[in-house]
């Protein structure tokens, strides 16, 4: 299975000498409980309606999952599909680089530095589509009714997005 979080891209931006555009720092995944609603996650709904599912910092910030995102592919809108080297040209439009836990008042997420080579993203980009996305797969635990927890993230892809 297939879960997202969205964010919206950084506030820093450069051009590189060939044109990529380098966003810098942008938060891709975030510590919290997230709402979900029936079908969403294999946790079973509460008397609400929407599963509660909690993604903490000792699954969030383990080694393997920052390092899942490191060199994984920047999409234009989330595929229908996994990210594969069987359709990565298909949807590829940049690459994600030093994934990383961030401090401060950053440190309750993931951020990276999102590399676009793209474009016509490019322009999307610069016209204002600011928000993200992260495409992963998880495992969940049932630790209540209507509750649950995400476990064992790997991460597939970061999607740009219009609206998260």
């Amino acid at each position: 299975m297939r879960w997202f979080t969205s964010e919206r891209l950084g506030q820093t931006r450069f051009l590189t000498p060939e044109g990529f555009l380098l966003c810098a720092g942008v938060p891709i995944k975030r510590l919290g409980t997230m709402p979900y609603g029936p079908g969403e996650t294999p946790i079973k709904v509460g008397r609400d309606g929407m599963a509660w599912v909690t993604r903490d910092a000792a699954e969030l910030f383990t080694d393997e999952t920052i390092a899942s995102y490191q060199g994984k592919p920047i999409v234009n809108d989330h595929p229908p599909e996994d990210v594969t080297p069987r359709n990565w040209k298909k949807y590829s439009v940049g690459i994600c680089l030093n994934p990383r836990r961030g401090v401060g008042d950053d440190a309750d997420v993931m951020l990276a530095d999102l590399l676009i080579t793209d474009a016509a993203t490019i322009r999307e980009v610069q016209a204002g589509k600011r928000e993200v996305s992260a495409g992963y797969d998880a495992d969940y635990e049932q630790t209540g009714e209507g509750t649950g927890k995400q476990l064992n993230i790997i991460g597939n892809h970061v999607a740009l997005v219009n609206r998260g």
